[in-house]
């Protein structure tokens, strides 16, 4: 094709077209368009040089609910999806966070684990896994709702002493040079040390059997002077109880009235 008076010349297979002899031909260059106001309204496929607003969208795109096929990396500010979202590679926050709403969290497909809130208090397990590290766990306080078990041996840091205010019954320490302290009736006892008060004293006469009570240890004395042979026993009843106590029962077959027995139970 060429121009009038001869003021340009273009191949025609150039840009894809075959005509004869005799046909009008218009060209229609970028440098003609960039002044025309027909142009402000064309989506380009191709890179126009000097013309980047070509390639630019001015205003929302509706794909109808098809898809975006072979796209290379997507640049924007937000991104909101209604159905989920899959990648083959990382997911990765410069400078924010994963937030998941309505009791979700992480989940690990493949193992069924991860971590999700259903309250305002607790992080919890998906389908109660355990959590492991060779790491450690550090927190204001543990409790476990069963069984606490140690693979090596259990050390406390706090030293308390012996005799003093505890907060509650039934708790474990230990004093300055490594004894057990536990809190028995609001204070520090030391287990290593075993204190016994005299909780009765007992006069049984000859003849008599009499149930002395619930006491750790009973002692018994008899006053004899060779004039008879006699039985005097002083024995528990029963098996001990929790702190130690058993009932004790104290009987005396000698025959002469002198002959009493004095008993010291213990507590």
């Amino acid at each position: 094709a060429t121009g009038a008076l001869r003021a340009w010349k273009i191949p025609l297979s150039d840009y894809g077209a075959a005509s004869g002899k005799g046909h009008i031909a218009i060209l229609l260059s970028t440098d003609e368009l960039s002044g025309a106001a027909e142009d402000t309204d064309r989506l380009y496929r191709f890179q126009v040089n000097g013309r980047p607003d070509l390639n630019k969208m001015h205003t929302s795109i509706d794909m109808g609910g098809n898809n975006l096929d072979s796209a290379g990396t997507v640049s924007g500010q937000q991104g909101n999806f209604s159905l989920s979202v899959t990648a083959g590679g990382d997911i990765r926050s410069n400078n924010g966070w994963l937030i998941t709403r309505n009791g979700k969290g992480w989940l690990n497909e493949s193992h069924g684990g991860g971590f999700y809130m259903s309250d305002n208090d607790y992080i919890r397990s998906v389908n109660n896994k355990g959590i492991y590290t060779g790491g450690q766990l550090k927190g204001g306080s543990v409790r476990s709702d069963g069984d606490l078990s140690a693979g090596g041996i259990l050390k406390l840091d706090q030293v308390n002493v012996a005799g003093t205010w505890c907060p509650q019954n039934g708790a474990i320490s230990h004093d300055s040079s490594g004894g057990i302290l536990s809190c028995q009736s609001g204070r520090w006892k030391n287990q290593g040390k075993i204190t016994w008060k005299v909780g009765g004293t007992f006069t049984v006469w000859p003849g008599q059997t009499q149930d002395l009570g619930r006491f750790k240890l009973c002692i018994n004395t008899y006053r004899i002077d060779g004039r008879e042979m006699a039985l005097t026993q002083l024995i528990p009843t029963d098996a001990p109880d929790a702190d130690g106590n058993m009932n004790w029962r104290a009987y005396n077959g000698t025959q002469y009235y002198a002959y009493y027995m004095g008993i010291h139970c213990f507590i």
